[in-house]
């Protein structure tokens, strides 16, 4: 059975009361003044408090919460998943690529360009497209010596020229296939 709050109007005093939910709403007599007290709001009744639309815990020391963490302001949306609130989750900083990786992106960006070829044409991979422009956006980053710096950008160029170098190829294959294609007619 819940526990319930009952205020005396006559006397100002307030008791509770082991009751069945069906007499939650019925007055009851006052213990002290023995006059009808009729039922209260609890005073601690919820853990919580809604403000702007946002749970809050009580006491409330202003801050919001999300994911178990205060944060000064709550996730309005934006860029990003709504599980990661630009306070908690904090961008990491961007690190060059080194020697190792820019080999690997170089290998298998040539992978890519031979299945291309031999395909005769391009296929458009948005992964493979935000791979590339992650990769070359981390080019820009400050990296951990001098060497490694000169070493991934000539990696990076050499790919990126052979790429170009395969796009000019495949378009000239394709525009020869429409020429062919034209004089049969």
């Amino acid at each position: 059975m819940p526990i319930y709050e009952y205020a005396c109007a006559e006397c100002g005093s307030g008791f509770e009361l082991l009751r069945p939910m069906r007499d939650a709403g019925r007055s009851q007599p006052c213990p002290e003044c023995d006059a009808e007290a009729g039922p209260t709001v609890p005073t601690g009744w919820n853990a919580y408090t809604y403000r702007d639309g946002n749970p809050r815990l009580l006491p409330d020391n202003g801050k919001f919460r999300h994911l178990g963490h205060e944060v000064s302001k709550p996730y309005t949306g934006g860029t990003g998943s709504p599980l990661q609130h630009p306070e908690v989750t904090k961008p990491r900083p961007t690190r060059a690529p080194s020697v190792e990786e820019a080999e690997q992106y170089a290998h298998k960006r040539e992978l890519q360009r031979n299945a291309d070829l031999e395909r005769g044409g391009i296929v458009e991979r948005t992964e493979v497209e935000g791979e590339r422009r992650e990769f070359l956006r981390r080019l820009r980053a400050p990296a951990a010596s001098q060497r490694d710096a000169r070493v991934t950008r000539r990696i990076a160029a050499d790919t990126e020229r052979k790429d170009a170098a395969v796009k000019q190829q495949l378009r000239t294959e394709a525009k020869l296939r429409q020429q062919r294609h034209k004089e049969t007619r």
